[in-house]
């Protein structure tokens, strides 16, 4: 068992997608994994906008966080 959690912040800079678990512990990342250099690489494709992601541990949970950016002013956030 475990907990997860989700949320979708939007920000000024555009949307922030956070995805958190309990589940197994994080492990520093391996060079050659295949599942994130494919995330990785797919979002340097998308023409529409920018993306980083990250992820990382911060006991006991394991983060990960996908900020998208929009290359030109397609969301206003209120203010």
């Amino acid at each position: 068992g475990g907990e997860v959690r989700i949320s979708c912040v939007r920000n000024p800079d555009g949307v922030a997608l956070t995805v958190a678990n309990t589940g197994r512990p994080f492990e520093e990342r391996k060079a050659g994994g295949v599942g994130l250099e494919n995330l990785e690489a797919r979002l340097a494709l998308w023409p529409q906008a920018s993306a980083g992601f990250s992820l990382d541990g911060q006991a006991p949970w394991t983060v990960a966080r996908l900020q998208w950016t929009p290359k030109e002013a397609v969301c206003n956030p209120p203010g």
